[in-house]
């Protein structure tokens, strides 16, 4: 019954509102001329429903000066167009607000002026909200910026559109620099945009704006090309009306040559301060480092043009594979000082850690890796940090969280803690039931505007790792997801990750942003260790060496002769049954425990797998080019327990000598090489076919050890097989393919590195040789003599 009372009061209205103008219908009593002009229209009324819906009416229809024509009260108002006085009209009828979208934003802007006159208190918030909404709105406060700004500040009660406008400049300050009305903007506005990390623009470009902003706030008229004929009082009034804006041009940022012509004929106008640290600066040629303080990199948005972007890439990429990275490096600052913050890595690449004084092209600092100046937010882990090194490396007003090996005897314990006074978040991931085991995983995963970075190493938080002995990096970069296309979830690479990340305990930190990213170029195969015992042969084949065989199985199949060679910085308590258990896995088939495994018949040799071990001699290690204690530090994380070498079970015939191709360095990476040794006698038609390929390898954390690798067991309630696991470890798996080349006569790839050929950064020289004579493998001596606990 209600609803038909309201249904019919909306018809009558509708009614109302179509009535012809001459009509003369006596239920009128109020006449309203409105607008002027073309937009003129008459409209009539209930003085009684207008003096009780709206206060200014009561006011108009109750005063003296109140005009009446034909017993008709008669009021003008020229000032509001017939649009918006019958979307104001139909709301005091019928309290109806116009909808999301069938009001443009400058009948918007209008109906709130109006609303504002006639004291429509509802319909004003009503009206600003709207203004927040749409991209359209968004727009037409870009190109009205003046007005509206205006508007803000004579209305200040409009404080929903007060902060829209706030929010407006602080997301669009590239828009806002581009628009037509930047010469007129005020100060205020102006200053807001530059400091803001998110205006999109070259800082020369932001530069050459704000000196023409600064020109047309002076009356005379000054040509910016001709400033040498400019007068002195020219240079003076100039430089009082931009005196706020130059502490927030970021000088560091544009090139030298650049700066010498656009920015040094202006030296009148910038203070002393500023003028010296510019020209120090610039004048050091400290081409690959940057000054701490400096702030960070502003830049044109990567989607402005992807094509540009592409070929950047691809020229930097080739200049960095065939003259090596300090010259790709070099050019990309030639190019503009900061096209080396660009996303480097979209295609996934291996690469070894930088060593000063040798020569290599193919290696990475992890200072290019975090890039200190642009990083917005990171996740980082390590087994061991330096924190006042690591600090220095990242900037100290971005969220970092930092996960880490913890032991209970320091007092420490399991989950989230904060660090006070800083914005550091620490992660103690769970341990294993018994508490063996190490967080051993080394994972970052750096935030920038619009694309984020994966980097998984084997290096830990630590100065030595970086700078010292050699580490293994992979590095991807993965752009903004488009969020106009149809998003399916986390898959495949990404998953993994998340699921890693989440074992440790993080439920919202970090995990939140991974949806942001696109992984469809994803290059590598997560392999992750997580502490525990995984039961049924699918958990098997998500962790550890059962992950191994996943993927072998899927991108190479199931094969029968595999040599497989494992370099490692340490060594567990290896044994036959182990290297058969591992050796399954390097073939891409199911592991089974060495127990179910098959024995071999009275009278056959039980041999061993074909796997060698690469790991360094004593001899190696104590004639490495280092100092004394940097010799140490290192030899530390180069461990072997002689308790576990000494035993008869230990197989010592798989050991070769690990010796850098840097002469004289050590090493703490870990690799995985498999080659198989049957191919087709032509190459196949599909290059990545499961059918070409020649082989794979790994790098990442796990060192040759059952805690890191896991070991298989049948559970004895259920009798299923279940993999036990002690460490955190996560690394990364790549199938290789043949070459045409390798099918061709006369072709012998068996004298030279198979590996090498296909791109992968060994760092020690192949094939290892055996310990010479009275040379013994690196065990535990030197742990034991500086009192270092060793690193799995």
């Amino acid at each position: 019954m209600l609803s038909q009372i309201v249904q019919n009061l909306f018809n009558n209205v509708s009614k109302y509102l179509k009535e012809e103008p001459h009509s003369t219908n006596p239920n009128y009593d109020v006449v309203l001329h409105i607008g002027e002009g073309s937009n003129y229209k008459k409209f009539y009324a209930h003085s009684v429903t207008l003096k009780t819906s709206c206060t200014y009416f009561e006011s108009a229809l109750s005063g003296r000066w109140l005009k009446m024509e034909d017993n008709y009260y008669i009021l003008n108002k020229p000032n509001i167009s017939s649009e918006v006085f019958e979307i104001i009209l139909k709301f005091i009828y019928t309290e109806t607000l116009p909808s999301d979208k069938s009001v443009p934003p400058p009948l918007l802007f209008e109906l709130l002026i109006a609303a504002d006159e006639l004291c429509l208190g509802r319909l004003i918030d009503h009206t600003q909200k709207q203004l927040n909404d749409s991209l359209d709105c968004t727009n037409f406060f870009i190109d009205n910026l003046i007005v509206i700004y205006n508007l803000t500040t004579q209305f200040p009660h409009f404080q929903i559109l007060q902060r829209h406008f706030l929010m407006l400049v602080e997301k669009h300050p590239t828009e806002i620099f581009q628009s037509h009305n930047f010469l007129e903007l005020p100060e205020e506005i102006l200053l807001s945009c530059l400091k803001n990390d998110y205006l999109h623009l070259y800082e020369i470009e932001i530069w050459e704006k704000v000196l023409d902003w600064g020109i047309n706030q002076i009356p005379r008229k000054l040509n910016r090309c001709n400033v040498e004929e400019w007068e002195a009082e020219d240079f003076i009034e100039l430089e009082m009306k931009l005196k706020n804006c130059m502490p927030l041009i970021r000088f560091y940022h544009i090139k030298s040559g650049i700066l010498y012509n656009e920015v040094i004929p202006f030296q009148p106008i910038i203070p002393d301060p500023i003028f010296n640290k510019i020209l120090k600066f610039h004048l050091t040629n400290e081409i690959l480092s940057l000054p701490i303080e400096i702030s960070n990199v502003r830049c044109p948005e990567l989607y402005d043009n992807k094509a540009t972007l592409s070929n950047t890439l691809k020229l930097l990429d080739s200049i960095d594979k065939y003259f090596g990275y300090f010259w790709s490096r070099i050019y990309a600052r030639k190019l503009h000082g900061s096209i080396e913050f660009l996303p480097r890595y979209l295609e996934g690449v291996t690469k070894l850690t930088y060593l000063p004084g040798y020569k290599s092209d193919n290696y990475v600092k992890f200072d290019d890796l975090v890039q200190k100046p642009i990083l917005k937010q990171a996740f980082l882990s390590s087994m061991i940090v330096d924190f006042a090194w690591l600090s220095s490396k990242l900037p100290n007003n971005r969220q970092i969280v930092l996960a880490k090996d913890w032991r209970i005897e320091d007092n420490e314990t399991q989950g989230l803690n904060g660090v006070p006074n800083t914005k550091y978040l620490i992660v103690h991931a769970p341990k294993s039931e018994s508490g063996f085991g190490c967080f051993h995983a080394k994972l970052m995963l750096l935030f920038f505007d619009n694309w984020m970075r994966v980097v998984i190493s084997s290096g830990n938080l630590v100065p030595q790792d970086w700078e010292l002995c050699e580490n293994v990096v992979f590095i991807q970069d993965f752009l903004a997801r488009d969020k106009s296309k149809e998003y399916n979830g986390l898959q495949g690479f990404a998953r993994d990750i998340n699921d890693f990340l989440v074992a440790m305990g993080l439920k919202t930190h970090i995990v939140n942003l991974l949806p942001e990213y696109d992984y469809s170029k994803s290059k590598a195969t997560l392999v992750p260790s997580i502490p525990g015992i995984h039961k049924g042969m699918e958990n098997i084949k998500r962790f550890g060496h059962g992950r191994i065989s996943k993927a072998v199985k899927e991108f190479c199949g199931s094969r029968e002769d595999v040599q497989l060679e494992f370099q490692s910085s340490s060594i567990g308590s290896l044994n036959k049954q182990y290297l058969v258990e591992f050796y399954l896995s390097a073939r891409g088939l199911d592991p089974v425990s060495a127990q179910s495994r098959p024995r071999p018949k009275k009278g056959e040799a039980d041999h061993l797998p074909p796997i060698i071990v690469v790991y360094p001699s004593h001899e190696v290690v104590y004639e490495s080019n280092y100092e004394q204690s940097a010799k140490f530090a290192i030899a530390s994380t180069i461990c072997l327990s002689e308790k576990a070498y000494i035993k008869n079970t230990f197989p010592k015939e798989i050991l070769r000598n690990c010796i850098s191709k840097r002469d004289g360095m050590l090493m703490h990476s870990k690799f995985a090489l498999a080659q198989f040794r049957e191919k087709p006698n032509e190459m196949p038609l599909n290059v990545e076919s499961q059918e070409n390929a020649g082989g794979w390898y790994y790098c990442g954390s796990h060192n040759f050890s059952e805690s890191a690798w896991g070991k298989i067991t049948t559970s004895r309630e259920s009798k299923e097989l279940q993999i036990r696991i002690y460490n955190w470890e996560l690394g990364v798996f790549f199938p290789i393919y043949r070459k045409e080349q390798e099918y061709l006569p006369n072709q012998d790839f068996d004298k030279k590195d198979w590996f090498n050929e296909h791109s992968v950064p060994v760092p020690y020289i192949r094939p290892p040789p055996r310990y010479v004579r009275n040379e013994t493998p690196k065990v535990n001596l030197i742990c034991k003599s500086i009192n270092t606990k060793p690193l799995d």
